[in-house]
């Protein structure tokens, strides 16, 4: 903590499928001085994309879509260069659709739907499966998939498929609004500018809360975590692994952040261990 200059910080470790460990650490909220504790919920923003993974693989196994079928398959109105796109491209951010966020982390409008008029008239990035590149514009359409397939909002659905079923009520009860609702308990969020903490606030908009909408506690994402290996979310253990086996790009390559987080899978980027075992995969989560 001192290292990385973070104010507060809340920890679960997870060991063979039980918490072993809570910790919490520091202020939640620098300027009142409080303290983090048990109660307190913090934006768990792109991780957000691993319960939108789940929600996705679920649907699979309920034999409503593939990750192999285009995204035309399930979305209408689409600009014709995304029609082939695959689900498992949108999943694995190697689709080559356009960001809705632009560098400052701001949609590209003044609102919601002039964002997507704007995104959907821009060229693509690059051909499908040709690179790795993060964009958000992509789990946006997954959510809409959730949308449609489900028959229910996406946030209903991942209420309902995984904080119910993972015993998550802190996190049912912070949302998905992150920084713009008000919610009991919730750590601050702070940043340095020139040496001096400052505070920052980040929040998307409703059709983006797929991407980076979600808040929780190291307890609740630990216990989300032991449902998942014990198949209480995702029942086939084949399709468990799917989640977190990287996609690969049109050349036989896998794509990612850096050269430790080296590819990205169902929502989940992913950690090759060696050369020699890039079959063998962990989640940094």
């Amino acid at each position: 903590m001192q290292k990385r200059k973070i104010p507060g910080l809340q920890l679960g470790i997870v060991q063979n499928g039980k918490i072993v460990k809570t910790a919490n650490y520091g202020f939640a909220n620098v300027q009142d001085s409080i303290p983090v504790s048990d109660k307190t919920v913090f934006p768990i923003n792109s991780i957000t994309k691993a319960f939108a993974g789940v929600a996705i693989m679920q649907l699979v196994e309920a034999g409503k879509l593939k990750l192999s079928s285009p995204v035309s398959a399930y979305l209408s109105d689409l600009p014709k260069a995304w029609n082939n796109v695959t689900v498992l491209q949108l999943l694995s951010h190697t689709s080559g659709i356009p960001d809705i966020i632009d560098e400052e982390s701001m949609i590209i409008g003044a609102d919601e739907e002039d964002a997507w008029k704007k995104v959907i008239a821009l060229p693509i990035d690059f051909p499908a499966g040709e690179k790795f590149r993060y964009n958000q514009t992509n789990y946006l359409l997954l959510g809409r998939i959730i949308d449609t397939l489900s028959g229910m909002p996406f946030t209903e659905f991942i209420i309902k498929e995984q904080l119910l079923k993972a015993g998550m009520a802190k996190t049912i009860s912070a949302g998905f609004g992150a920084a713009k609702q008000v919610i009991p308990h919730a750590a601050g969020g702070y940043r340095y500018s020139q040496g001096k903490l400052i505070n920052m606030f980040f929040s998307m908009p409703p059709s983006l809360q797929t991407a980076a909408g979600m808040s929780s506690t190291a307890r609740e994402i630990s216990n989300w975590i032991i449902a998942l290996q014990n198949n209480q979310l995702v029942k086939e253990r084949s399709r468990l692994d799917l989640l977190f086996t990287p996609a690969k790009l049109n050349d036989g390559k896998i794509g990612g952040f850096s050269d430790l987080l080296n590819g990205y899978a169902v929502g989940w980027p992913v950690v090759a261990r060696s050369e020699e075992h890039t079959s063998e995969l962990q989640s940094p989560i």
